[in-house]
């Protein structure tokens, strides 16, 4: 920077346009146009640091050329370019960027400058512009072309598409909502994210006022659009009580079960890359819904400001064949996907605690310990005994299997009710020891495996696949399990998983798919240790899809393995995987504090 002259003038885009840094307060500002047509404003970059944070991302707007949002856009296989650079989104007829010149005094430079190399290190970058500065006394004068310093997010490093700086966000840049959502809910350390972009759109109607008489003005029209959006978002959820969730979906959404809408076209960009948005294989898409009646908590784990959209927190996401329940942390349930057997509770049901998903139906236990159902009942799945019926038997936990439904009450026995062709269904107390008791039950499509409280697992009904986990014929009554002391099961349709207190898998049954995570597809198998996911780390939970499984890591990154047909597994194609791979996010990247996870007929969601 030797080479600059004293009079150091800074080209401010962002936020500097209506709040200069302490550095900036006492000098001379006036306005400038970036004299190059090719840069465009774009609200599509991270911030983890500044208006959102990794649990809770924010987005700021950047400045980019043509070539570098079409090079971007390459390194994305669900947003490719457009076919020309005129058509680049955010692309207008009056291009240029208007924005605010600050004349740095000598005095200030080298602090200023020590401070934007830290910046630099942290994924900014740095170059000397040329920018048309307007006389403010006489702003019809042909302006005067000055050198500028100009800071921006990284466009060059290598690991620009997966950095937490830097990153310019596929996502945002493609969905409308999604954008307009994730301003309203997101607040960071310099406070909500809303503010930055709706003062930059009070600044730019100032300067249309202050200009008008500057014929060619550049407009903004991303940033106008999206400030108009969520200015009318705001005062919907204000009536509505709108709050915001944050979440991930993969896998088939023919019945909307991720709450992703097939959009009309943004208006700012293109269509999506997918012909129709009835399945995503290419990974977890980020999801910003909008839940409407929504009470939050008193005392929020996020951190919140009067003017935010607040953002759900949620207590479980449950996954059935084609449909979507989610409860929040006020113990409100919300439902999304098919409603073809009336499976889907209303939205909101409020005082609801637990609930669990099979094929077409639901099963929802409040808050006073009453069971609720609703959906098919073609095989009585939704037709409990009459004495679980009402509040007056303390239910301690609710499962359900494609057909079948389950609780257990407070006494430890297990109750199973449904289907019951294979004797997969009955009232089961523990056959060994009277005062060990059930906590636990997994329900496949022939068959139920039950956990005791001293971490053994016991298996009643169909073997034809090995489900009981050992050979011999079907059993009405419960019999033991060849694994080590479990910690939580699960089930397939004919695959069962359990993760045993010492943090390793187990898994035995049907394996055509690769569904038990073996590495082949040898088909049935008995209970055999299951080799670790990729990286190590310890596991957080298993849960069975129909012939699928998905892992969590302690970290919340979700590995899958068997039955891809709808891409469930989120790895880019439709072919199985016998072993367990890592479902990644599309286009972006996974937030911090993700730990809950629905696996259904065909889809997941994690929050």
């Amino acid at each position: 920077m030797s080479a600059i002259d004293d009079d150091l003038y800074i080209f401010g885009y962002g936020s500097l346009t209506w709040r200069p840094s302490e550095d900036l307060a006492q000098t001379e500002v006036c306005q400038g146009i970036l004299d190059d047509p090719s840069f465009v404003r774009v609200w599509g970059q991270y911030s983890t640091d500044h208006r959102g944070d990794e649990a809770t991302f924010g987005c700021v707007c950047n400045l980019l050329r043509t070539e570098e949002l079409l090079r971007y856009f390459e390194t994305q296989p669900s947003y490719p370019p457009p076919a020309a650079p005129e058509a680049v989104p955010y692309q207008d007829a009056r291009s240029g960027v208007l924005g605010s010149l600050y004349l740095l005094p000598a005095a200030t430079k080298a602090k200023t400058l020590a401070d934007l190399d830290v910046r630099e290190k942290g994924g900014y970058e740095r170059e000397i512009v040329s920018v048309l500065k307007i006389d403010p006394s006489d702003p019809s004068k042909p302006p005067t072309s000055v050198s500028a310093l100009l800071y921006r997010g990284s466009t060059t490093s290598d690991e620009v598409t997966r950095s937490r700086v830097g990153n310019f966000w596929a996502r945002i840049l493609y969905d409308i909502d999604y954008a307009v959502h994730t301003f309203a809910a997101s607040v960071g350390p310099s406070g909500w994210n809303g503010d930055y972009i709706l003062n930059l759109d009070t600044w730019l109607d100032s300067m249309d006022e202050k200009y008008s008489c500057i014929p060619k003005l550049p407009s903004d029209p991303a940033t106008r659009l999206l400030s108009e959006r969520l200015r009318s978002f705001l005062l919907k959820a204000k009536e509505e009580n709108i709050g915001v969730l944050f979440a991930y979906g993969v896998g088939n959404n023919e019945h909307e079960q991720l709450g992703i809408k097939n959009p009309d076209t943004p208006p700012f960009s293109r269509p999506f890359d997918s012909d129709n948005l009835d399945q995503i294989i290419r990974g977890l898409w980020e999801l910003a819904l909008p839940l409407a009646a929504y009470v939050p908590p008193a005392d929020p784990v996020m951190p919140h400001s009067p003017s935010a959209v607040s953002r759900v927190q949620l207590r479980a996401v449950e996954c059935g064949g084609s449909h979507t329940v989610l409860i929040t942390t006020g113990n409100q349930c919300y439902s999304l996907g098919s409603n073809a057997a009336s499976q889907l509770p209303p939205s909101p049901t409020p005082n609801i605690r637990a609930a669990a998903l099979g094929h077409a139906h639901t099963l929802l236990l409040t808050t006073s310990n009453r069971l609720l159902t609703f959906g098919s009942d073609s095989h009585g799945q939704c037709s409990p005994p009459p004495f679980l019926s009402n509040n007056s038997v303390s239910k301690s936990a609710i499962f359900t299997g494609p057909h079948t439904s389950a609780c257990i009450t407070a006494d430890g026995i297990a109750h199973v009710w449904g289907c019951s062709k294979y004797n997969q269904s009955g009232t089961f107390k523990h056959p060994s020891h009277p005062s060990t008791t059930f906590t636990e039950a997994a329900l496949g499509m022939r068959h139920t495996i039950l956990l005791d409280s001293e971490g053994a697992v016991y298996a009643i009904g169909d073997n034809r696949n090995l489900q009981l986990g050992s050979a011999g014929p079907s059993s009405s009554s419960p019999r033991l399990v060849p694994v080590p002391p479990t910690s939580s099961i699960s089930s397939g349709w004919s695959h069962c998983i359990a993760v045993t207190k010492g943090g390793t898998i187990y898994g035995w049954g049907r394996n055509d798919h690769g569904q038990v995570g073996l590495g082949h597809v040898t088909s049935p198998v008995p209970p055999t240790l299951v080799p670790t996911p990729p990286g190590d780390q310890p596991l957080k939970k298993a849960t069975c899809g129909p012939e699928y499984t998905v892992v969590m890591s302690s970290t919340g990154q979700p590995y899958g393995c068997g039955w891809n047909e709808h891409g469930t597994l989120g790895v880019g194609d439709t072919e199985d995987r016998p072993t367990f791979a890592e479902i990644q996010v599309d286009g972006s990247i996974l937030r911090e504090g993700v730990g809950l996870m629905g696996v259904g007929g065909a889809h997941i969601m994690i929050a």
